[in-house]
């Protein structure tokens, strides 16, 4: 199971796999007790197995800190980028108390979660350069037995050209993706090499550039793409059987359902 909180502009996602808890980000430290240690504490969780961090952000990993510190990971995996913002080094002093050395992953890795729960990791390459924490996050696609769920940036563009450009497999049923006035996630070509049958998407009235607008909302429609966007519908969850996958929203109920396997 996967629970996408509701994170604004950030992100954070829970996965439970193999009677395991990991998270995808923590979310930014403002909404943390409300959002993600709430949210833990409802479903019994008192300890995870591990963090995989995408972004360098304060949106993605402000709520890190505080995440180590309350649920004691196992296991911490980030990109290798070093960036010091003063995020990142509040993480890394939490680190370094409880005592845990994160691991780095790049491009080509994979993270295995169980025997049929595992996450490749298509961006960065190892040599990359940057200049600022959010310019190079892991873009992650996770594989649940067969069925694919593609976590993309909020920002980058230029990552997401480069990353079309290497002819990696993108195609996913699932697309988690945030929203930014320089995001490439929703371009049309994006869309082609991923073919979702689901979009799950931030969305915040303001600012503007944080917004969905309604022509990108028909578009996906007329594509056949369910979307969910989290402005209104707050947590999705998504649930696998042995039938197929169905992805629920918290606060409208609506539904999407996959065909059978």
């Amino acid at each position: 199971m996967i629970t996408v909180l509701d994170e604004g502009t950030g992100g954070a996602a829970h996965v439970r796999a193999n009677n395991y808890d990991w998270l995808i980000d923590c979310g930014g430290q403002r909404n943390y007790e409300h959002t993600l240690k709430s949210f833990l504490h409802s479903k019994g969780i008192n300890r995870i197995e591990g963090i995989l961090l995408t972004h360098g952000d304060a949106q993605h990993i402000g709520g890190a800190a505080d995440t180590v510190a309350d649920f004691a990971p196992h296991e911490i995996y980030d990109n290798p980028l070093d960036v010091r913002s003063a995020v990142q080094r509040r993480l890394s002093e939490a680190l370094q108390l409880a005592r845990i050395k994160p691991r780095h992953l790049v491009r080509g890795d994979s993270l295995f979660f169980g025997s049929d729960v595992h996450a490749d990791i298509f961006y960065p390459t190892p040599d990359l350069k940057i200049a600022a924490a959010d310019d190079a996050p892991l873009i992650v696609q996770l594989v649940i037995e067969n069925v694919r769920v593609l976590l993309s940036p909020t920002r980058a563009p230029t990552r997401m050209a480069a990353l079309l450009e290497a002819g990696d497999n993108l195609q996913s049923d699932i697309l988690i993706k945030g929203q930014h006035h320089s995001g490439g996630s929703g371009t049309a070509q994006f869309l082609e090499a991923v073919k979702p049958k689901v979009i799950i998407a931030t969305s915040r009235p303001s600012p503007i550039a944080e917004q969905i607008t309604e022509e990108w909302t028909k578009e996906i429609a007329q594509r056949g793409i369910k979307l969910f966007r989290q402005d209104q519908t707050g947590a999705v969850e998504i649930q696998f059987g042995n039938e197929g996958w169905r992805t629920r929203a918290y606060l409208t109920g609506e539904t999407f359902r996959s065909s059978s396997r």
